[in-house]
């Protein structure tokens, strides 16, 4: 009987507690406690296996994009990591056969898991440089086939395509190179830039113009590196091309580079073809639009101001006020006048309960200094016009103007405005 409650009790799930362990009708929920229990541990174990597992994913993922000298010893022997390691060989002066040995070595490791990782394909072309060439440039393209996002691929390609000659193919590498890696233009722009005289690499760029690199280069070009007369013509091959806005905006500060560095030829060339009215405006000598437009200095006015001196453009002219018994140059430009004869007008309005100011202009040559007009304007009347010639010989290519204002001796600051300013 004994046994029969026994095998009924193993039916029912239940055994029976050891003897003298646990008092009767305790050992039930002490086995639930147990069960319980062991189930948090496995439950914990499992978590903080899959936290490790995920801790060092993380750490992979983010060693991967930093660079190979700070890895962990740890995290030393990853693939992709020592993928990374062999990059710092092409640092090297030359590439010589031990570390073309090592950089394969650690490119295949990386293949025999992942056949188609574009990065390693592209180290195992750059390993096969050293007396295998064809089988590189195989190797460059496969690469790419698989991945053009590989910005050390697009780099290789670049370098293959020139040797061949391929213009168009050449471009379309920078291309790539640059809408995915816009921080390799310091590094491409200035070969970019220096191609700027060959008119195969101008005409390829131009359907290039909407990338959005490319503001990048002509602001560089502009800036620093392109010939004048190579960048004048690139300019203008881009009118249609570029929103006019921007067209303008590196038209401008081309401009200021070429008046800065006296191409005074360049600069009129570059001023009749800018877009809009920019460049018609800038040949008046009024203060308005363009010529107070500081983007276009030293072409446009600069207008100055201190604790003596305030100038406002106001409409058809200049407001002046200078404080009492002070010299200050009110307004400055540079002009791109050819050689010839000219009349400056313009008219005086002062104000009746104010004292007047005086002004003066000074016309001289840009480098040389040669005065060619001094003339202080005439204030006997409240309203008072005035016309002044000179003439621009041969050889002024630029012009620089100033407008010098004084105060009067007396307690309050002088005032004038000058309007209707031309030239003709």
């Amino acid at each position: 009987m004994v046994m029969d409650m026994a095998t009924r009790a193993r039916a029912n799930g239940r055994t029976r507690p050891p003897e003298g362990l646990l008092p009767r009708g305790l050992w039930q929920p002490f086995a639930a406690f147990l069960t319980m229990l062991l189930r948090r541990i496995l439950i914990i174990a499992f978590t903080l296996a899959l936290s490790a597992i995920g801790s060092r994913d993380a750490a992979l993922a983010y060693w991967r994009g930093q660079p190979a000298p700070g890895v962990p010893r740890a995290l030393a022997g990853d693939p992709l990591l020592r993928l990374r390691a062999a990059e710092a060989e092409f640092a090297r002066p030359e590439l010589t056969a031990r570390n073309a040995a090592f950089i394969r070595r650690e490119a295949r490791r990386v293949l025999s898991a992942s056949p188609l990782h574009a990065p390693a394909l592209r180290q195992l072309a750059i390993a096969e440089a050293l007396g295998r060439p064809a089988q590189r440039d195989r190797l460059m393209r496969l690469a790419e086939r698989i991945s053009r996002r590989d910005g050390l691929t697009q780099l290789g390609l670049i370098d293959l395509s020139s040797r061949t000659g391929n213009v168009s193919e050449v471009l379309a590498h920078y291309d790539r190179a640059l809408s995915v890696h816009p921080e390799l233009g310091e590094q491409l722009f200035p070969v970019m830039a220096r191609a700027l005289g060959d008119s195969d690499i101008r005409d390829g760029l131009v359907p290039l113009a909407p990338r959005p690199w490319f503001r990048g280069l002509l602001g560089f070009a502009a800036d620093r590196e392109a010939d004048a007369v190579m960048m004048t013509v690139f300019l203008g091959q881009l009118r249609g091309r570029l929103p006019q806005r921007d067209l303008q905006a590196v038209s401008a500060r081309f401009l200021a580079r070429l008046v800065a560095s006296h191409d005074y030829a360049a600069a009129r060339t570059l001023l009749g073809q800018m877009p809009g009215q920019a460049g018609s405006a800038l040949g008046q000598i009024g203060f308005a639009g363009a010529t107070l437009d500081p983007g276009f200095l030293p072409l446009s006015w600069r207008l100055g101001g201190d604790e003596a001196l305030e100038v406002e453009a106001v409409q058809g002219g200049l407001a002046v006020q200078v404080a009492p018994e002070r010299a200050v140059l009110a307004a400055q430009r540079v002009t791109l006048l050819a050689p010839g004869a000219y009349t400056l007008s313009g008219r005086l309005v002062y104000d009746p309960a104010a004292p007047r100011a005086r002004l003066a202009w000074r016309i001289s040559c840009e480098g040389s200094g040669r005065a060619l007009l001094e003339a202080a304007l005439p204030a006997p009347e409240p309203r008072s016009g005035h016309s002044l010639g000179f003439t621009v010989p041969d050889g002024c290519a630029a012009q620089r103007w100033e407008l010098h204002a004084q105060g009067e001796v007396a307690q309050l600051a002088a005032r004038v405005r000058l309007l209707d300013l031309s030239l003709r």
